[in-house]
């Protein structure tokens, strides 16, 4: 199951479930306990599994989205070697989700820098892949050719702005003018 917009308090968090079936009662519950910062979302696109930089910051595994496909790139495969050579944090790089796809975030509401981490996994000409991104309604990236930014194929791009959550939820959309929209990590951290 996935509860959208639950949002944990740091410390212990009580969960219970309750279900009528056959007529019976029947509960579960356990606790989780959050040590991170609601004030902070970190997002590996396209991995199930998180990963944690050098540096410690832990971005987990692909949720809140909607649309899209998940793809990635084998550090292993030779094709992949300038993935590794131009990225300082390669394994950030090494997963995302292709296509026309939406993040719905629950965040407090407040001011956010959101930072958003790109790779161009495929393309392999300027224009090829062409996309906007929405944060909220707004138009904030227009055009972004990931391919023409950092002058080829797999090299790490990131793009940050500033956001202000209202009701508590944070709608990232990517969508394509030519090609499909990438996304391989994103960022939400309050200021």
């Amino acid at each position: 199951c996935l509860w959208k917009g639950v949002h944990l308090d740091a410390g212990s968090n009580a969960v219970k479930a309750t279900a009528i079936i056959g007529g019976a009662t029947l509960t579960d519950a356990l606790e989780w306990r959050y040590s991170g910062k609601p004030s902070i979302v970190r997002i590996k696109a396209g991995d199930i599994a998180g990963f944690t930089t050098s540096a410690g910051l832990r971005f987990g595994s692909d949720m809140y989205f909607e649309g899209g496909t998940a793809k990635g790139i084998s550090l292993s495969d030779t094709r992949a070697k300038d993935l590794a050579v131009a990225a300082a944090e390669p394994r950030l790089y090494d997963s995302y989700r292709v296509g026309d796809f939406s993040y719905h975030l629950p965040l407090l509401d407040g001011r956010y820098k959101v930072t958003l981490h790109f790779v161009e996994p495929v393309a392999s000409t300027v224009g090829e892949r062409v996309f906007d991104v929405r944060a909220n309604g707004t138009t904030i990236v227009r055009h972004l050719d990931i391919f023409a930014a950092v002058g080829g194929l797999r090299k790490g791009y990131t793009r940050s702005f500033p956001i202000t959550v209202k009701s508590g939820l944070l709608s990232l959309d990517f969508h394509a003018t030519k090609g499909q929209a990438v996304l391989s990590a994103c960022e939400i951290v309050a200021e």
